[in-house]
Order: structure tokens, then sequence, then C-alpha cells
């Protein structure tokens, strides 16, 4: 029996294909950029039956909060009963795509609950806007997904 070609030639030249693969995907992934979710999220972790609280707290309420996405700015509008004056709190807004473009406002409403957050200088697409506050003594949390064009 008669072997065609020469098989020692293509083994040598497989392996060669192989471990060059294998390095340049090693090299590529050196590259990568893998951002967590969050710096601290073993603490949010340990702390987490606190928002489930607040969460469930947000849920009973009857008027809900409103997320409203414009061209240039994000409109908030919190309902009316709360004491406008007394709620304190933060509006985070988290970038999945790139935790460097994450900011956080402190929650100012007007006379009738509003508050509006300007996005002239932020970049478009997919934000998650958390919002914590509390009125009195009560905790309050709504998380929503807004896209921005």
């Amino acid at each position: 029996m008669k072997i065609y070609g020469n098989w020692k030639l293509f083994i040598i030249t497989l392996n060669i294909v192989i471990v060059c693969g294998l390095v340049g995907m090693a090299l590529y992934s050196f590259t990568q950029n893998f951002e967590l979710v969050d710096k601290d999220y073993y603490a949010k972790g340990v702390k987490y039956q606190q928002q489930i609280n607040k969460i469930n707290r947000t849920n009973k309420l009857s008027g809900k909060v409103v997320i409203n996405p414009g061209k240039d700015e994000v409109a908030v509008y919190f309902p009316k009963l709360f004491n406008f004056k007394k709620v304190d709190g933060n509006i985070e807004f988290y970038r999945p795509s790139s935790a460097s473009k994450d900011f956080s406002v402190p929650v100012k409403l007007d006379s009738i609950g509003l508050q509006k957050i300007s996005f002239a200088d932020k970049a478009k697409g997919f934000w998650v806007v958390k919002i914590d506050w509390r009125e009195n003594d009560s905790a309050f949390f709504h998380e929503e997904e807004i896209l921005l064009r």
C-alpha cells in the first residue's frame, strides 16, 4: 500500500496552525475589556434583602414613578402622593456597555414632582435608570430601562 503525499509535512503544518490559532486567541482575549457590573458587588449582595423590601414598598404605591426620555433630557415624574419637599435620594444612570459613562444626580423635585436631567453631552443608546429615594422613614427603589435616541 502506497501513501500519497508527504504526511509528515502535513502533520507538522497542522500542529503549527493549531499552535498559532491558540496563541492568537490568547492574545485576543488579553485585549478585551471585562468590566464588573458593580465594583462592590459583594457588599451589595449582602444588603439585597433591604433592596427587596424597598422594591416591594414601591410596588405597593398607588402611583408609579414615570421616566420619560426625550431628545436631550430625561424627565422623571414622581407620584403626587409624596411630599416633594421631603423626598431625598439619588438617580443613577447605568450604562451596561461602559462603566465609565455611568453617572448619578441627586433627587431635586420641583413643586409638581418633576425632575429634568440633561442628556445633551451624554451618549445615546441603552441606559438603566435606578432611582433610590426616601421620604420620612420610608425607603423606595425604582429601576427602568430606557433607550435614548
